[in-house]
């Protein structure tokens, strides 16, 4: 018994070759427009934030030799500070967030 079998000409055998090179084409055109839909709602994303800025403060980690520290900006008073613990960081955010 051969593959063949099943098909009992060779029309039925190309039918089916076109059917899922046809389904193939359609899987990667979803990919593409997938693709394009994530790119977009990555830039519209951006776009809010750059439009919209947000008043909460960025915290960016430092890793040295010496450790980690955290480098914050705070918008709201426009300035810097820098941290060597993590608790310090944190209790300048409670103490940030309770004064406001």
């Amino acid at each position: 018994m051969n593959s063949y079998t099943n098909y009992p000409n060779s029309t039925s055998l190309l039918k089916e070759r076109q059917q899922l090179e046809k389904s193939l084409q359609v899987s990667t055109a979803n990919a593409a427009k997938i693709q394009l839909l994530t790119q977009l709602k990555h830039w519209g994303v951006a776009l809010v934030k750059f439009l919209a800025p947000s008043n909460e403060p960025r915290i960016k980690a430092i890793n040295s030799a010496n450790g980690t520290a955290w480098k914050v900006y705070d918008p709201v008073t426009q300035s810097s500070h820098l941290f060597t613990t993590e608790e310090s960081l944190l209790i300048w955010l409670d103490q940030r967030y309770y004064l406001s």
